[in-house]
């Protein structure tokens, strides 16, 4: 059964996340299978390390413009990014995150999860 999540972050925003900080993560696509899931932040380069953990509260898919309108503030990402990340899609998803943890020191995936390579975006994983 896949009831965690691993979640491939940008360095600068996945502190964000797992300091509280930054409470909602924008995804152009995801699943709404992951409400109510375990979700491990994994740091892309140059960390290549999970740095913590949270708990997807809800999943919202939206027009772009209402995303913006209602998350930009909590997803601490500039218009300019946005924009960019979103351009050509129509809807995306806010994913609200909740129980953030840091974690001392890095977990890295082929260690812990046994993976040879991060997802791209996402990807499930039997807890």
């Amino acid at each position: 059964m896949n009831n965690e999540i691993l979640l491939s972050v940008r360095p600068q925003y996945a502190e964000l996340i797992v300091e509280g900080i930054k409470r909602v993560e924008l995804r152009r696509t995801f699943s709404k299978n992951g409400k109510n899931k375990k979700c491990y932040i994994y740091s892309s380069s140059p960390t290549k390390a999970v740095i913590g953990e949270c708990y997807i509260t809800d999943i919202e898919e939206l027009p772009i413009d209402t995303l913006w309108k209602k998350y930009s503030d909590d997803s601490m990402i500039g218009w300019k990014d946005f924009s960019t990340y979103f351009e050509g899609k129509e809807t995306g998803y806010a994913i609200k995150l909740s129980k953030e943890k840091k974690y001392q020191n890095p977990i890295y995936i082929q260690d812990e999860f046994k993976m040879s390579r991060p997802p791209q975006s996402f990807c499930y994983i039997n807890g």
